[in-house]
């Protein structure tokens, strides 16, 4: 009967212990368990700060991009004209100095005139005969600011290698007589010529021409028998 109970005694002891030690284990478990949840919640709060940081500061970036169809404005705040040239200013028609050239920049600007006979200071020629037979030159020329009176003047321009074209026409390349920086006063006499770019009688540039009494024949293209370019002058009467 002792026995028993002593046995009952222990077996309850035993028990107890039991119970004490699951009761400690399970109170360890759900401590750990909420401390897992408290460090998750805090994790997940801090990890949404730091996105709504970064989508904040991504916001201001892209706010701070040009707009991609802007276009910066002209240095010079103002759009230029068509045709104009690199300082803003309209680019005079035509050949240097203001002279009309030929359209479309097809020949160079011509300066220097081959001739038979040049004139650069003033004095009167009477009975003047001249025959030019040369490629592209001119039976007399006019020039430096000198005035010169022909009186019955003869000129003859033949040739089968003229080159005729722009340079005939816009500068008076082979024409029978050429002024350019003079004056040609011609009474009476004949000029005629057989050649492509033969005009008659030519004022270009700052050139000036006057004609009374003289017969002009032309054959080739390019040939008329007066004829002006450049600014040149021309009068011609009976």
């Amino acid at each position: 009967m002792i026995k028993n109970e002593v046995m009952k005694g222990a077996s309850y002891m035993l028990k107890r212990k039991l119970i004490k030690k699951l009761g400690i284990a399970a109170l360890a478990a759900l401590m750990t368990i909420t401390m897992l949840t408290a460090c998750s919640s805090n994790g997940s709060k801090e990890a949404a700060a730091v996105t709504e940081e970064v989508q904040e500061a991504g916001g201001e970036k892209a706010d701070d991009k040009p707009e991609e169809n802007s276009k910066p404005e002209d240095a010079a705040g103002k759009d230029k004209a068509p045709g104009a040239n690199a300082e803003g200013h309209d680019a005079p028609p035509g050949g240097a100095e203001g002279h009309d050239g030929p359209p479309g920049g097809q020949t160079a600007a011509v300066t220097e005139w081959d001739s038979v006979n040049e004139y650069s200071s003033d004095e009167t020629v009477d009975a003047l005969k001249v025959e030019s037979t040369g490629t592209d030159e001119n039976a007399v020329h006019v020039l430096d600011g000198a005035t010169v009176t022909f009186n019955d003047i003869n000129l003859s321009r033949k040739s089968d290698d003229s080159s005729g074209g722009d340079a005939a026409s816009f500068y008076g390349v082979g024409a029978a007589l050429l002024a350019t920086d003079g004056t040609a006063i011609v009474n009476g006499g004949e000029v005629t010529t057989d050649s492509s770019g033969g005009a008659g009688l030519y004022g270009y540039g700052d050139g000036v021409v006057y004609a009374k009494d003289v017969t002009i024949n032309t054959k080739q293209d390019t040939s008329g028998g007066v004829h002006v370019a450049g600014g040149g002058t021309l009068y011609a009467w009976d």
